[in-house]
C-alpha cells in the first residue's frame, strides 16, 4: 500500500489529485450497484434517525515499525503493541509487545516449516493487503492463493487471536475484503476464521472529502460485511495515516484527519485499535507523530488521546 500509492502521489499535481478523487468515488459506487450482484449490497449506516445512541468507549493505540523506532518511543506515544511486518514476536520492550503478522506467501512456508516459531506469541495479524499486486508494498496474492493461505493459516494458529487479513479498498485493485469472505465460504462451506477483522485508511488532499466519502464509509461497509455474515468482531485499523503531496498546511491536515478518526472511533464501539503510520517518517512521504523526537500536529493529538 505505502509503495503503491507514493508512486501515485509522486507523479500526480493537483490536477491529479482530483482526478484520483474522482475515481476512488466512481469505484465505490460501482462497488455498490454492480461489482456486489448479486450478493447483498451493505449501505452504510447513517444514524440519521432511528439508531441507538452510540456508547462511548475509548479507542487504544498501537504503532509499527514501518521507520527506526525505540521503546522509549512506543512508550511516549502509549502504544499497547506493536507489530513489524515479519512473523517474528518479542516481549523486549516492556509493556508493549511485538505482535507477529504472517505477511506474506513466503513467511506462510516459514511459519509451516518450523524456520520461524510462532508457538509462543500472542495475536497473529494476517496477511497485509493481499489483494496490492504491487509486492513490496503488499502480499500480492490472487483471490485463490489467499483463500488457500488463509486455511492454512487457520491451522496453525489454533487456540491464538487471528487477525486480519488487511486490506485496503481501491477501486483499482483486484478484489476486496467481502470478495474474500465470499470466496472462503464457497470453497470450505464456512466463512473464513478470525477473531478481529482489519483494515488499512490513508487520506490526502481533502480532509473532509476523504473521511466522510472514502474512509468512514469503506470502515462501515467491512463492518456490515462482517455483521451479515455472523461475526461480531472488533476492528483494528493496523494502518492509518496521511500523505504529504505537496499541499498546503499538510500538517494541519493530517491532524484534521486523525481527529476524525478519533471522534468516530470513540463511539464506534468496534474500533479497538487505531495504528498510525508511521510513529517517524522514515523515508516515507507521510506525516509523523514524530519529528527529529517532538511531536507534530498529529502528535500533540495522539499522545493527548494515549497519555
Amino acid at each position: 500500500m505505502r509503495a503503491f500509492l507514493l508512486g501515485i502521489a509522486a507523479a500526480l499535481l493537483i490536477l491529479g489529485i482530483v482526478l484520483v478523487m474522482a475515481d476512488r468515488k466512481r469505484g465505490q459506487e460501482l462497488t455498490s450497484q454492480a461489482t456486489l450482484t448479486p450478493r447483498v449490497w451493505l449501505p452504510f449506516v447513517t444514524c440519521s434517525e432511528g439508531c441507538a445512541t452510540p456508547t462511548p468507549h475509548a479507542v487504544k493505540a498501537a504503532l509499527n515499525t514501518c521507520c527506526p523506532g525505540t521503546c522509549d518511543m512506543f512508550q511516549q506515544l502509549g502504544a499497547e503493541w506493536y507489530y513489524g511486518w515479519s512473523p517474528q514476536c518479542d516481549d523486549s520492550c516492556a509493556g508493549v509487545p511485538r505482535y507477529a503478522m504472517v505477511r506474506d506467501l513466503a513467511q506462510l512456508e516459514h511459519v509451516k516449516t518450523g524456520a520461524v516459531d510462532i508457538s509462543g506469541c500472542g495475536p497473529i495479524l494476517g496477511f497485509n493487503e493481499p489483494s496490492n499486486p504491487d509486492c513490496l508494498a503488499g502480499s500480492c496474492m490472487t483471490l485463490a492463493q489467499l483463500v488457500d493461505a488463509w486455511h492454512e493459516l487457520e491451522a496453525l494458529t489454533i487456540g491464538k487471536q487471528l487477525v486480519g487479513p488487511a486490506f485496503y479498498h481501491h477501486p483499482t485493485l483486484p478484489y476486496d475484503f467481502v470478495d474474500f469472505l465470499d470466496a472462503f465460504h464457497d470453497k470450505y462451506g464456512r466463512y473464513p476464521r478470525m477473531e478481529v477483522a482489519a483494515i488499512h485508511e490513508y487520506g490526502l488532499g481533502d480532509v473532509d472529502i476523504e473521511f466522510e466519502s472514502f474512509d468512514r464509509p469503506d470502515y462501515l461497509y467491512v463492518k456490515d460485511a462482517l455483521a451479515v455474515r455472523g461475526y461480531d468482531i472488533p476492528i483494528w485499523v493496523t494502518e492509518l495515516g496521511w500523505f504529504a503531496i505537496g499541499m498546503s498546511n499538510e500538517e494541519q491536515r493530517a491532524d484534521a484527519y486523525l481527529q476524525k478518526w478519533f471522534d468516530f472511533c470513540n463511539v464506534e464501539t468496534s474500533c479497538q485499535y487505531l495504528n498510525w503510520f508511521g510513529p517517524t517518517s522514515g523515508g516515507y512521504n507521510v506525516i509523523p507523530l514524530l519529528e527529529n523526537g517532538q511531536p507534530t500536529l498529529p502528535g500533540q493529538t495522539w499522545q493527548g488521546e494515549f497519555n
